[in-house]
């Protein structure tokens, strides 16, 4: 009977770690996506911008808005992201990551 006990307070341990890890490792971290964005921008804009990287807003959005809010010439579009945000330091300076590589994706920079 003992056995029985520990066996089921073993599975029960074991599904609720392997559950815990696999939220962690969806999550995507923002401070990353917002580092990457900040890397991007030149250090002129930088001084311009004057203000700390960590402020800037990060919002996950879908494909669809980044081509339909921003004029990109047909023909121009990059391939689909699936895990795509938007960096806002300001009006002026927008970059897009992409979550699942946090390489850049496109920058929106008006002057």
């Amino acid at each position: 009977m003992k056995a029985i006990y520990i066996l089921v307070l073993l599975v029960l341990s074991m599904t609720l770690a392997i559950g815990c890890s696999n939220v962690n490792s969806k999550s995507v971290d923002m401070n990353a996506i917002r580092e990457v964005a900040w890397n991007s921008i030149s250090n002129q804009d930088k001084q311009q911008l004057n203000l700390v990287w960590k402020n800037a807003e990060v919002t996950k959005i879908k494909f669809d808005e980044m081509i339909n809010e921003y004029s990109i010439p047909e023909g121009a579009e990059p391939k689909e992201i699936e895990n795509l945000y938007k960096v806002t330091f300001d009006k002026n300076h927008v970059i897009f990551v992409d979550g699942n590589t946090k390489k850049v994706v496109g920058t929106i920079s008006k002057e």
